[in-house]
């Protein structure tokens, strides 16, 4: 995202006073520290004084300019005049200057950074702000200025202005101008707190804080989801700060920074109690009474004490920690083995492969880039197969599929049975579910366990890779059967995957009951498969979401969730709560919310997005469709169908290109795909896929559809109730009972479709020729409340929306002329009539030039 340049924010009084003073021939100058907005000032009262018909003459001075006499104004005269002032003395190089200069005739000279003139551009300021040419120099506090410019305001030709920082309103107004929208009070007052309410680091901070997402939108709302990096200057300055301390000092905090918290016991290993409270009560350290621990205040002092410490005196520090924590008679917490163990590997000392292999586990999450190096730490000094397996499993985790398929195909260890079934399971994860290649990788894993005997995590993965391959009943049945058993590895696998079977056959409130049965065993085994608690996590967001189309319920867990993966830093497992909540967003017809969330779910690394890659760029490409980037959605869904597609998703991508032919108007198109889609859920069991294929149609215009969907078996939850009586009102073309499904549906918060319902039950009322006037406010206030619905509002949207070509094109094709007849009666090309066509279809929410008809009079 880049960020727009926002208006001036927090300076409109004094801007107005340094343009009302120009005005009048009154100078100014302008002081306050670096950073605090003088430059954008004078621009803005450029653009101002200019706009009124003054002649602006705009400066800077500059640290190489000072040293040349009138340096600052050489840059205005011409090259023959230059050369001529080589050749004279300096009064004739004075006068040749001043004259090049009054020539332009300026009414207004702006001159940024004043400190830095030379004396000879100076004094021709002062003499200009002597003869009624207003004078406007921006200065640095604290900077040496020169005389001329002193006598400015010693003379009472200048009126200083300082520049404050701003207040907490304007470092809010600024946030929200830079980021384009409003922003939460916290994120305000982290701002001011970080940046001191200066413009410039307000800038930067927004920038990398938006870039790190420690700021994130949400709900239209821009809004705090981590610590704000601190500006260059700050560590700047809190890197001085700390080496003028004295050496002690340094040594400790040096140790706090690098083991972002060291315990009492270690802590009184490290340096005494005096050297401790001094920095506690300097406000570098904080001391945590409950953890009995000991902290940096503040992450930018950390990285200040980084920064300035370099290289020597880290590996000191780090051996110095090294040395403290061997001498404790305790044992270590998981944090601290952590800690201990990327130290040895920094200073290249000697680590145990067996602790390797558990650290690598512990870290697999939260640290991925950690996890890898102590696992690659551990094959290389003996770990064996059980290190390769999991290191296999690490680069599966962050996309490396190749890298881990290669490693194990060359595994020493692949002989031995046990070892033989590690590397299969890896392998059937990596092409099964990670390259989406189920048929190949079950072919694989049946081979294997006919050959080697039935081995539970084998059939644990071979359970979810017949759910990958829309086998559904034989999946349920093998995955429950395996989560019945004792406690492992499979036991989790394979309940993960009958809940998403159960949620594909329409039973959400079953698939729950088995998410609430495997919390415990999950946590048992996180060592094993350390994504088992977030999958549980995001399954019950998942089921009432899909199934039953709860989204508030599911909404509520994806909200939580997402939000601690940025504050854990565990991007790998964003990804299924980012693409959940896109769609969710997208329902509720926040799109560009959606397409942000869903294209960061496509970012994201990780075996989750690879698997469901297909579904996600599906659900990007309805979304995109929603915002009427037609190009866009297109695009999105070539990449979806580009590599392979796991029969299980093949359904919800078809659907999706079924919405992208019917924003382009091919209705009949698009019919045809769902109905395929339902046919083909229908012979396999995909309930939840059937009866979303079958509404699909309803929705562009098939008249079989709706006792197509009455026909099928309900599917709980109130949002699915709604969809009968939506398919029962069009079907008898009841306009009340069409009514009061749209309502409802955006009482639930599905908008999209109470927009879409809403449309739909006008063009009733006016082919029944009902009165619509009610019904058109009710849909104009919805609309209005979402924007971006506004443009696909069932045939219901004004043409005053229209622009004048696309006015002439519709009222061409309402009368019944094909594209052809159209583009001949306007003398341009098909291509750019069906160009036209479409975009006004969008605007108006119609699909067929029929549908044109009732909006005839509003064209004309």
């Amino acid at each position: 995202m880049t960020l727009s340049t926002p208006e001036l924010v927090g300076r409109t009084p004094v801007l107005e006073q340094v343009v009302r003073r120009a005005h009048r021939g009154a100078s100014t100058v302008l002081t306050g520290p670096v950073g605090i907005g003088r430059s954008r000032l004078l621009a803005e009262a450029a653009v101002r004084l200019e706009r009124t018909g003054r002649r602006v003459l705009r400066l800077t001075a500059t640290a190489s300019a000072s040293s040349v006499p009138f340096g600052v104004l050489l840059g205005l005269l011409d090259r023959p005049t230059i050369l001529r002032i080589g050749a004279e003395d300096a009064l004739g190089r004075a006068a040749i200057v001043r004259a090049g200069v009054l020539a332009l005739e300026s009414e207004v000279v702006l001159v940024d950074e004043g400190s830095l003139l030379d004396p000879g551009s100076a004094a021709f300021l002062l003499e200009l702000a002597r003869g009624q040419i207003a004078v406007v120099v921006a200065i640095t506090a604290g900077r040496r200025v020169p005389d001329a410019i002193r006598a400015l305001v010693d003379d009472d030709l200048a009126a200083t202005l300082r520049l404050e920082p701003l207040d907490a309103a304007g470092c809010g107004d600024l946030a929200a101008a830079l980021l384009g929208g409003p922003v939460e009070a916290a994120l305000t007052a982290a701002l001011v707190e970080v940046t001191e309410a200066s413009p410039a680091a307000v800038q930067e901070v927004v920038r990398v804080a938006r870039a790190a997402d420690a700021i994130r939108i949400d709900e239209g709302m821009w809004r705090l989801r981590g610590e704000l990096p601190a500006p260059a200057a700050v560590r700047r300055r809190s890197g001085a700060e700390f080496l003028a301390l004295p050496a002690e000092a340094q040594d400790w905090l040096c140790a706090v920074a690098v083991a972002d918290e060291v315990a009492d016991d270690v802590a009184e290993r490290l340096c005494d109690d005096a050297t401790a409270d001094a920095m506690e009560r300097a406000g570098w350290t904080a001391h945590d009474d409950r953890a009995q621990a000991t902290r940096m205040r503040r992450t930018a002092q950390s990285e200040a004490v980084l920064e300035a410490a370099g290289a020597r005196q880290r590996r000191s520090t780090v051996r110095r920690l090294l040395a403290a924590v061997a001498e404790l008679d305790r044992p270590l917490s998981d944090r601290e083995r952590i800690a201990r163990g990327a130290w040895a590997l920094e200073l290249g000392d000697e680590l145990d492969a067996a602790e390797a292999v558990d650290l690598g586990s512990l870290t697999s999450l939260a640290d991925p880039d950690l996890s890898e190096r102590f696992l690659r730490h551990a094959v290389a000094t003996g770990g064996g197969a059980a290190a390769e397996v999991l290191l296999a499993e690490q680069l599966k985790r962050t996309n490396r599929l190749d890298e881990a398929e290669q490693l194990l195909g060359s595994s020493a260890a692949a002989g031995d049975p046990r070892s033989a079934g590690d590397v299969a399971k890896v392998l059937a994860l990596v092409a099964g579910f990670g390259s989406r290649n189920a048929g190949r990788a079950l072919a694989v894993l049946e081979a294997h366990l006919g050959a080697h005997g039935e081995q539970e995590d084998l059939l644990a993965i071979r359970a979810g890779l017949l759910r990958s391959e829309l086998r559904y009943p034989e999946a349920l049945e093998a995955a429950e059967s395996l989560r019945r058993g004792p406690t492992s590895f499979a036991s989790v696998f394979a309940g993960i995957n009958e809940v998403l079977v159960r949620t594909e056959f329409g039973e959400p409130w079953a698939a729950l009951q088995v998410v609430d049965l495997l919390r415990r065993p999950a946590l048992q085994v996180v060592d094993r498969i350390p994504e088992g608690p977030v999958m549980l996590d995001w399954l019950s967001a998942w089921a009432p979401a899909v199934a039953a189309l709860d989204l508030r319920t599911a909404e509520a867990i994806a909200v939580r969730d997402y939000d601690r993966t940025l504050e854990t830093g565990m991007h790998a497992v964003r990804t299924p709560f980012a693409h959940l909540l896109g769609t969710i967003r997208c329902a509720a017809g926040e799109v560009d919310t959606a397409v942000h969330l869903l294209r960061e779910a496509v970012g994201l690394p990780g075996i989750w997005r690879d698997s469901w890659l297909p579904v996600i760029l599906a659900d990007l490409s309805i979304a995109l469709i929603r915002s009427d980037d037609l190009e866009g959605a297109k695009a999105a869904l070539e990449q979806a169908t580009s590599d392979a597609v796991p029969p299980s998703q093949q359904g919800r991508v078809r659907l999706a290109e079924a919405e992208l032919l019917a924003a382009r108007q091919d209705l009949d198109g698009a019919i045809a795909i769902a109905r395929d889609v339902a046919m083909r859920a229908g012979e396999l069991s995909a309930t939840v896929e059937q009866w979303d294929a079958r509404f699909a149609a309803l929705r562009f215009g098939d008249p079989t559809a709706a006792a197509e969907l009455l026909a099928l078996p309900a599917l709980p939850g109130v949002a699915r109730g709604l969809q009968q009586d939506h398919a029962r009102a069009l079907d008898a073309g009841d306009v009340p009972a069409l009514d009061a499904v749209a309502r409802r549906y955006w009482t639930v918060g599905l908008r999209a479709l109470a927009i879409e319902s809403a449309g739909a039950a006008i063009r009733l009322r006016t082919d029944q020729g009902l009165p619509t006037t009610a019904a058109r406010e009710r849909l104009a206030q919805w609309t209005a409340e979402v924007p971006a619905l506004g443009g696909r509002n069932g045939g219901t949207g004004s043409a005053t929306t229209l622009t004048s070509r696309e006015r002439e094109v519709v009222a061409l094709a309402a009368r019944g002329l094909p594209d052809r007849g159209v583009a001949e009666q306007l003398g341009i090309s098909v291509r750019t009539a069906q160009t036209h066509l479409s975009r006004a279809f969008g605007k108006l929410g119609v699909h067929r030039p029929s549908e044109l008809v009732g909006l005839l009079d509003d064209l004309v």
